[in-house]
């Protein structure tokens, strides 16, 4: 089983426990933002299953998005294992290259790039933009959103690290969503999850490192941080932006080293 931490316990509880008083969910749209190796994959994954098998939705389409269909093959793979590994899971879904389905229901998930081929009868209940930080344009975020016209609580779950482009569209969404965290955009609908530093923090303390890594200690190991940081600290350059960005969650712009 998936045996989940206090801290993903504490994410899936806003998103899936809050709702309207018409009983339907309260979210419509999840950005989470923390670094590598947090378990954001994963537990995509397990939402991905939750659309497609728990949600009550009749032929619910979910989707793993991403700039390329390889990568949204990450998520789609790991919510494939996932199925393998579950009796209960596995008894009900089958599994192809490109699909976990459910034929009962006409149920299914599959990957999708922007290279992928069009798929027809295009209605998702679910849209998993994997790694968003990479996505040039907010093209294939767009496909997915305006075809959930016909579903009565679709969802957009967006995971991603900090990236480079602070004029691409991920960097946009993300001040939308610390405006809504500080109220000063509302929002009823968007649930945003920032995991990062904050302003004034000393990058170089290791005390500060879990708030951009909630698992820390779990999946992230605090020996690999250090020997990261130690290459960061002696090399700098892009060893150091890379440790800022991929390891501390802290958008910074291509080969610039902050102080």
């Amino acid at each position: 089983p998936l045996i989940l931490t206090p801290h993903q316990q504490f994410c899936y509880w806003l998103l899936f426990g809050w709702r309207r008083a018409d009983g339907l969910r309260r979210f419509r749209t999840y950005y989470k933002e923390e670094a590598r190796k947090n378990g954001k994959t994963i537990e995509a994954a397990a939402v991905g299953l939750y659309l497609l098998n728990m949600d009550g939705e009749n032929a619910p389409q979910i989707y793993t998005v991403a700039t390329k269909e390889e990568q949204a093959r990450i998520c789609f793979d790991a919510a494939a294992e996932i199925t393998r590994r579950s009796v209960s899971l596995s008894s009900k879904l089958g599994i192809t290259v490109k699909s976990i389905f459910d034929q009962k229901n006409a149920a299914f998930m599959r990957p999708l790039g922007s290279n992928s081929k069009k798929q027809d009868g295009f209605n998702p209940h679910g849209g998993i933009i994997d790694e968003y930080h990479e996505h040039p344009t907010d093209a294939m975020l767009n496909v997915i959103e305006s075809g959930m016209g016909a579903r009565s609580q679709p969802l957009i779950y967006i995971i991603t690290t900090a990236g480079f482009n602070q004029s691409g569209p991920c960097y946009r969404l993300r001040k939308v969503a610390i405006n809504i965290l500080r109220g000063v955009k509302k929002d009823e609908t968007f649930l945003p999850i920032i995991c990062t530093l904050d302003e004034g923090d000393n990058w170089e303390d290791e005390k500060v490192w879990r708030k951009a890594n909630p698992l820390l200690g779990e999946s992230v190991d605090l020996d690999f941080l250090r020997t990261r940081f130690k290459k960061a600290k002696n090399e700098g350059g892009t060893k150091e932006v890379d440790f800022k960005t991929k390891n501390l969650n802290i958008w910074t712009q291509s080969g610039e080293t902050w102080v």
